[in-house]
């Protein structure tokens, strides 16, 4: 994508990042140079022309996809990573998470976001909604 700043810069290619609050996810939209520098901030996405606003939407959609975990097959930790098999709402899949106490977030809408060792985000239910069994695993590991 390419942006064009009110001072006439062009960033090219430009990326786009979601700031706090993640509540208002059209609001305070930063833009970014490929080396991750900020060269300004879009307040609102409805201030902008409907086509771009979702053009922008599409790649804040590419950037956070976070699929949700809706079963946990497998849960194993060995040599301080954790090994994941589980089925989502994007297909099955498997991953490994190392040092999960900075990897396993609490988000404020009660669900965890888990981050593998690659960067990829998945979203897991509150916690008082797992299996009981990997309920304890994940207290044991986090």
């Amino acid at each position: 994508m390419r942006a064009v700043l009110g001072d006439g810069i062009a960033i090219e290619p430009a990326e786009f990042h979601r700031t706090f609050p993640f509540s208002a996810p059209d609001e305070f939209i930063s833009i970014r140079d490929s080396g991750g520098v900020e060269h300004g901030l879009l307040a609102d996405l409805a201030d902008l022309p409907t086509e771009t606003a979702e053009l922008i939407r599409q790649e804040l959609r590419r950037r956070y996809f976070a699929p949700h975990i809706t079963h946990i097959e497998k849960l194993t930790e060995k040599f301080g990573r954790s090994h994941w098999t589980v089925q989502t709402d994007a297909g099955p899949t498997s991953f490994e998470v190392q040092n999960e106490h900075a990897n396993l977030r609490d988000l404020p809408n009660g669900m965890l976001l888990l981050v593998d060792i690659h960067g990829n985000r998945y979203l897991l239910p509150p916690r008082a909604e797992l299996d009981g069994r990997v309920r304890r695993q994940l207290e044991a590991m986090f």
